[in-house]
């Protein structure tokens, strides 16, 4: 984690202000690669953000006011970096070492200053330039700036290119402490085929915004079913994106059916590759049937069982996963 290396270069004031541009989506686009990343983070306006690595030295550049007034690492800089690291971006050659350091792509030479204390003094007419606010009034007009942003922007939903996926793990299941719910990612390629899902954290902000009803109020519970949100600090760069997610009790008994009937609903370990697709079923429950027969002719009792449905009958080793609050899994379905 670059970011953590980086922080003694940035101001407290600007990590935090840049960490809630992050959790609430405004780096609304950012692409790049080992050394080099570009970001659109959306403040009173969308600012474009230039972020390049050299081994352990990072640099970055903003169009922000702030940054071409002082030349200083902003809050538009630090949101776009938790999202390039978010993301794998800028991972350069390894690891950066505790010298890692995080400079503004220029900084004013006194040539610099001299030249637009000349220009503004020019602005005024030739009159002495006019005294600089206090602290306060600046502070009050930053503060006023910042609530007119977060009350006029609503993040552009991080997912709206691909679609959610949802995964049971069979196996982590299979160990007993709960139901194991993986969210994946995955995206149309050119041709139309799915990529391979990936497993993707999710913040509540981006819950909150997800294009899709369904996937709006399954990630709000599952994301509200983990305390990881609240167990760590509030203004940690580092705190969970989970991916996983542990359901037991009423809960698994309201949210299975509701990943069921969203058609993207899958089974993970089982013994086939990938993930198996798992709709839901909407017949009568199944119910167990034990099966007590005599052989006579070896003296010998045998038992067995099958679950059965009217007319129907499943043999036992037929699902591949029984969960005691009473859902049945096949390889196609889930009842």
């Amino acid at each position: 984690m670059f970011t953590k290396a980086l922080a003694a270069s940035v101001t407290v004031k600007t990590r935090l202000k840049g960490l809630q541009y992050f959790n609430a989506g405004r780096v609304v686009d950012i692409s790049g690669a080992e050394w080099v990343a570009n970001g659109v983070v959306r403040g009173s306006r969308d600012y474009r953000v230039d972020l390049v690595r050299d081994r352990s030295r990072f640099t970055g550049a903003c169009e922000c006011p702030f940054y071409a007034d002082r030349a200083e690492i902003c809050k538009h800089i630090w949101a776009a970096l938790l999202e390039a690291e978010d993301r794998n971006l800028l991972a350069g050659d390894g690891p950066v070492g505790d010298d890692a350091v995080l400079e503004p792509e220029y900084r004013p030479t006194p040539a610099d200053v001299r030249e637009h204390q000349e220009a503004s003094y020019a602005a005024a007419g030739g009159r002495t330039q006019v005294v600089k606010p206090p602290a306060w009034q600046r502070f009050l007009h930053e503060l006023q700036q910042d609530v007119a942003a977060a009350e006029g922007s609503v993040p552009l939903p991080r997912f709206s290119n691909g679609e959610i996926v949802y995964a049971i793990d069979v196996r982590g299941t299979l160990a007993g402490r709960g139901t194991i719910v993986s969210v994946f990612f995955r995206q149309r390629r050119k041709s139309g085929a799915w990529t391979k899902p990936k497993p993707v954290g999710i913040t509540p902000a981006e819950a909150e915004h997800m294009l899709d009803r369904d996937d709006r109020e399954i990630l709000s519970l599952l994301i509200g079913a983990s305390n990881a949100w609240y167990q760590t600090a509030q203004y940690e760069a580092g705190y969970p994106r989970l991916s996983r997610y542990v359901l037991n009790g009423p809960l698994e008994d309201r949210l299975l059916p509701m990943l069921a009937r969203t058609g993207r609903a899958h089974l993970d370990g089982t013994d086939e590759q990938g993930l198996l697709p798992i709709s839901w079923d909407v017949g009568d429950p199944w119910k167990f049937q034990l099966e007590v027969t005599s052989d006579d002719r070896n003296d010998t009792i045998q038992v067995d069982g099958a679950f059965v449905r009217g007319a129907e009958r499943m043999a036992l080793r037929e699902p591949v996963l029984l969960l005691s609050r009473g859902f049945l899994f096949t390889r196609t379905t889930m009842a």
